[in-house]
């Protein structure tokens, strides 16, 4: 079983500046209790090919960067739930007409156990939308609270 779930938002910083928030370190200055495990490299850097892990919600996620392009405004992840679902992860910033950005998000999940199908049947797109538009608000109520730069 697969589902494909596309949204975007808005954030107020530019396309440069706004791809670093959907970086393993850059979420742990906007996402409530993201402490990820960094396993390559040891610098926590994020590059191409880069591996860590989460445990958000008691749920064991293994990620990878697949393509990290920030000049382009571009991320894209592999995410693992073991025993349950593979998900690809591909985030583009691009300029909203002013000072800020749009981000696209784009889900892909493939389900790969009974699991990860009943998971996967409960996701809507309307769900999604509202759980990424949370995201938008989290962002900017760090910004807000000045974990977030909003000067370059």
């Amino acid at each position: 079983m697969k589902r494909i779930l596309e949204t975007e938002i808005r954030i107020g910083l530019a396309p440069l500046r706004a791809i670093h928030l959907f970086t393993p370190k850059g979420e742990e200055d906007w996402v409530p209790g993201w402490k990820p495990r960094y396993i390559e490299p040891s610098t926590h850097e994020t590059v191409t090919g880069m591996v860590f892990e989460t445990a958000a919600g008691g749920e064991r996620t293994i990620w990878t960067c697949l393509d990290w392009s920030p000049r382009e405004g571009r991320a894209s992840y592999l995410r693992v739930v073991p025993d349950a679902r593979v998900s690809r992860v591909d985030v583009h910033c691009r300029g909203d007409g002013g000072t800020g950005s749009l981000v696209g998000i784009r889900y892909e999940h493939v389900a790969i156990s009974r699991e990860g199908e009943t998971w996967l049947a409960g996701v809507t797109q309307r769900e999604f939308e509202a759980e990424i538009g949370g995201w938008q608000d989290d962002i900017e109520a760090a910004m807000a609270a000045g974990r977030i730069a909003t000067a370059a």
